[in-house]
Order: C-alpha cells, then sequence, then structure tokens
C-alpha cells in the first residue's frame, strides 16, 4: 500500500470519526422534550386520573352520567346496615385542577391533604339515577330499585349451597346501569369468608348468585343468564370479543367464554385496552422498572401473542433526574427505581424514586406519558403529582 493511499484511509477515518463524534454531541445535547408544567386546559383522560386519586379507595359504581361519575359512598360492612351513594361533579374536578396547578405551595398535589367529600355530593334518592336501595334488617337483604322490591334471608346457588343473610360481613355495589346491577357480597363463617356475585335485573324478575372465583365466573359465561348481564362489563374493542373485568389483570373472552389473565410481570390499563410490557416489574420492593425501551401494545395484539407495538418511550432514570426538582450530589434512582401507578384511557403515570449518595433518599417524581392524542409522539410531563 502506497503512502498516499495510506494516508487517505486515515484521513477517511479521521473524518467519520469526528463525523460521528458530532452526530453523538448533537444527540446528547438535544433537549428532552417534556413538560414540566400540566396543560392549563386539561383533558377528559388527565381529570379521570386526579379523580382516581381523589377517590383511591373507591371504584366508580357507574360512568354513564355525562355530569361525573357515581361512587358508593358507605357500604354494608358488619355493623353498616344500608348502602349510601355519592356522585363526583366533573365540574369540581375541573376546579381542584385548576387550583392545584395554579398553587405556589409545597407538594401541592399531596392527596392526603385533601377531604374528598369536597369534590362529592351526596344522592338522596340513588333510584333515579338507577342505584339500587340495599339495607340490611332482622337479618333480611332488602333490594328496591324504581321497579321493584325484593327482600330474602338466604339465597340459593347453583351448586347446592347457600348464602345466609345473618352471616354477612360485607356488601358493595360493583356496578349498576339502567337495564342491571350486580353486588360483591362475603360472609363470615367459621372463621372464614366466603365471596359471591349477585347479579340482578333492574326488574328484580331475575338475577343469579354465584361464586366469586374464575372457575364459577367461567361456568355462569356458558348459560344463557349470562347475557343478560354483559352490559354490565364494558366493551373493550369495537366489535366487542373482550369485555373489562371488574379485577385489574382480567379480561373477558366473550367467544371463548372465558378470563384471559395477564401475565403477572405485565400491567393492564383500568379500561382492558392496553397492556404495558413489564409495567408491573416494580410491584415488589427493591425492584423496579428496567430502564430504557419501554412498550405498550393493544390488548387485541397483546392476547394474539404478535410483535405490533402501539407506543414506545424511553425510560432515562438519569435524564428525568435532570429534568426534575430532585437534587443533591450523586443522586442516582433508588433501587426500587420506578413503578407504573396509573394506567387508564391513554394516560400512563410512573413514580420514580432516588437516593442521594450519602443521605437517603434525595426526592420523588412523576413521569407522565399521554399518548391519546398522538401514540407516535406521546406528550411527556415531569413533575411530582404525589402518586405513589
Amino acid at each position: 500500500m502506497t503512502r498516499s493511499i495510506r494516508n487517505i484511509i486515515v484521513v477517511i477515518i479521521i473524518l467519520l470519526l469526528i463525523g460521528g463524534a458530532a452526530y453523538f454531541i448533537t444527540n446528547a445535547k438535544k433537549p428532552f422534550p417534556y413538560e414540566n408544567t400540566l396543560p392549563e386546559d386539561p383533558s377528559p383522560q388527565m381529570l379521570d386520573f386526579f379523580r382516581n386519586k381523589i377517590f383511591s379507595r373507591e371504584s366508580p359504581v357507574s360512568t354513564n352520567h355525562q355530569e361525573g361519575y357515581i361512587y358508593t359512598d358507605i357500604r354494608i360492612i358488619d355493623q353498616q346496615s344500608f348502602i349510601s351513594y355519592a356522585f363526583s361533579p366533573t365540574v369540581k374536578i375541573e376546579q381542584y385542577y385548576r387550583e392545584r396547578r395554579q398553587s405556589d405551595e409545597e407538594d401541592k398535589y399531596a392527596y392526603n391533604h385533601v377531604n374528598p367529600y369536597s369534590y362529592l355530593e351526596v344522592i338522596s334518592e340513588p333510584t333515579k339515577y338507577d342505584l339500587p336501595e340495599i339495607n340490611i334488617s332482622e337479618d333480611a337483604l332488602t333490594i328496591q330499585t324504581s321497579e321493584d322490591q325484593m327482600t330474602f334471608s338466604k339465597m340459593s346457588l347453583d351448586n347446592g349451597m347457600e348464602f345466609e343473610v345473618s352471616q354477612t360481613h360485607h356488601v358493595n355495589v360493583v356496578h349498576a346501569n339502567e337495564d342491571a346491577f350486580y353486588l360483591s357480597i362475603s360472609e363470615s363463617e367459621n372463621d372464614e369468608l366466603n365471596r359471591y356475585l349477585l347479579f340482578v335485573k333492574q326488574d328484580l324478575s331475575e338475577y343469579q348468585l354465584i361464586e366469586e372465583d374464575d372457575g364459577a365466573f367461567e361456568k355462569f359465561m356458558k348459560t344463557k343468564h349470562f347475557t343478560e348481564y354483559m352490559s354490565l362489563f364494558p366493551s373493550i374493542n369495537e366489535n366487542g370479543a373482550y369485555l373489562n373485568y371488574y379485577t385489574h389483570d382480567q379480561v373477558i373472552d366473550v367467544k371463548n367464554n372465558k378470563l384471559i389473565t395477564i401475565e403477572s410481570e405485565d400491567y393492564l390499563s383500568d379500561d382492558g385496552k392496553y397492556v404495558y410490557l413489564s409495567g408491573n416489574d416494580g410491584r415488589n420492593p427493591g425492584e423496579g422498572l428496567s430502564k430504557g425501551k419501554q412498550s405498550i401494545q393493544k390488548l387485541e395484539d397483546y392476547i394474539a401473542g404478535n410483535d405490533k407495538i402501539h407506543v414506545t418511550f424511553d425510560l432515562n432514570y438519569k435524564r428525568i433526574k435532570n429534568a426534575s426538582d430532585v437534587e443533591g450530589l450523586g443522586t442516582s434512582v433508588s433501587g426500587s427505581g420506578g413503578k407504573t401507578v396509573y394506567f387508564d384511557q391513554e394516560l400512563l403515570v410512573i413514580h420514580i424514586s432516588y437516593d442521594a449518595a450519602l443521605f437517603g433518599i434525595a426526592g420523588y417524581t412523576n413521569v407522565v406519558i399521554d399518548f391519546h392524542e398522538d401514540n407516535e409522539h406521546p406528550n411527556f410531563y415531569i413533575l411530582d403529582l404525589s402518586a405513589r
């Protein structure tokens, strides 16, 4: 090889190295596309997140009303003898959102500073909202709707077992609509709890009591009665092939009459439409979400077992820390790392904790990934929403 050719090769190598370094530096300095304040006008998805956190101990009984959601205010448990309901007006959640967003106080999104009842209105006439009036008196359970009333002291299951009202420990309304409703019931027997689901038509012409377990529900799905209550389980996709179940990790497969359970390491969105792959890895102490590329699939693709991904994003703990209010010398992500704390309606919220080199916990922050407008370019928010 002649000296001139060797020199040309050296020059080319140097130019490639310079070009590669320039590319690396340019991309390393590229700003992280995030917001550190919430949008002035909240989306319905953002309002649902705040509603979920304000009423963290409850699940909505009905979301079929334009003005807001309905929750169980008081449930039957031990000595409590009746169920009452409360309405959460969307305008009050909007008011909370705007007040918190404009506040300058420290830890302004801390939910333990909030009185949930400030954002609820007691419902005095439940039947006007398709809600059953339920009470226990003298070992009898009474259910009243706008159409009829029934009272019973015991009910039989299809396997010959009986539910005894006198042994009732807990009664709660899981979901209700204009056609039907269903209750979660438990009875205490020999220091053990037996759990049931009671499905009832609004006109009280039909009811079904089943044990609260997967096998009993799948058996129920194979009967003609199940079609009477399918509307109580929201459809996940347009063709109605999958319905959203009341547990946090299962969906109903209508065609095959079975429950599908999401893998323990994955995280099912509350509406059942999406699965965050490995998004449940931060559920145990000492564990955390892996850094790097994150993936979200639509439920139907997840069940089909294909590789089609709906949303991807990068979880870079160092860049997130630099974009947050967390400070401290030698600060790094804690051993527990990040964990999913909310996932619903195309809005994902992750909690991340950081440790200082010498002084333990340095601080916390939340990463909000909002992909309801554009799944290829989600909106990112990094700020402490006290969502843990």
